[in-house]
């Protein structure tokens, strides 16, 4: 991303996805209490399950009941004593956040990658997967837009959307747009939405803007390939939001 002041990203995030190798025990808490001890840099640890029921239908037409009850282990996210780092891990998959707090300088697309790939790097080493199948990544922008006084035109800030009349409409007071697009390098759908969202400053017009984009095509085993083909899509996404938007809007990022 250009180098502003102020850059909107709120939070960005690197998603994994391996193919297990055919005698991989059966994924459970305890297998992560063991990586989570085996690197224990991130300490507070939380883990989310999926509750499956059986229903057993009765022949007197009465009610079903419960016959069977299962918990299963959805995704386990662990973070950083700051709050500013989360690695989640579920069944084959991981996912590495960078949250950034109000006021805290963004650091960055190479220190999200150089700590993701390390992320990724344990769960190799500890889970043995037999390849990883394909990264993700997604961005998050929120851009706020003071009124000042004035009614706020969003088609000033953004190229891409439409603009809707206020006759016969009426004044706008909510906006939702997702659209998906087919990188030319890689032909991977890119997946983009806008949406106005609540803010807690009723003179203030707060947008948030998600990007998320599958990584094809690379040879996760080779570590070169792998930070070049990310960083190409990276690269990418960034272009695309610099398309998206005017001057008026780069002015508040500083």
């Amino acid at each position: 991303m250009p180098k502003y002041n102020n850059p909107p990203v709120v939070e960005a995030w690197i998603a994994f996805e391996y193919e297990s190798k055919p005698d991989k025990v059966d994924w459970d808490l305890e297998q992560v209490k063991k990586f989570a001890q085996a690197y224990p840099d991130f300490a507070t640890m939380n883990a989310f399950f999926k509750e499956e029921i059986e229903l057993e239908k009765k022949d007197d037409k009465s009610l079903p009941t419960i016959s069977n009850r299962k918990n299963t282990l959805e995704v386990v996210r662990m973070s950083n004593e700051e709050n500013t780092r989360l690695r989640q891990l579920g069944n084959d998959r991981t996912a590495y956040n960078l949250l950034r707090k109000a006021g805290d300088d963004y650091p960055g697309f190479g220190v999200l990658l150089k700590e993701a790939l390390e992320f990724h790097n344990q769960y190799k080493s500890f889970f043995h997967p037999v390849s990883t199948k394909l990264a993700t990544i997604h961005y998050v922008d929120i851009i706020e837009i003071p009124a000042n006084g004035n009614p706020i035109v969003l088609t000033e800030f953004f190229d891409f959307i439409p603009d809707i009349p206020e006759e016969p409409f009426g004044f706008t007071i909510g906006y939702s747009l997702a659209f998906a697009t087919k990188c030319p390098f890689d032909n991977a759908p890119m997946q983009t939405t806008l949406a106005w969202v609540p803010s807690p400053d009723s003179n203030v017009m707060r947008i948030r803007m998600d990007w998320e984009k599958p990584c094809p095509g690379i040879d996760y085993g080779n570590t070169e390939e792998t930070n070049t083909g990310l960083k190409q899509s990276q690269q990418f996404m960034v272009d695309c939001f610099e398309k998206v938007i005017t001057d008026k809007t780069r002015e508040l990022f500083g």
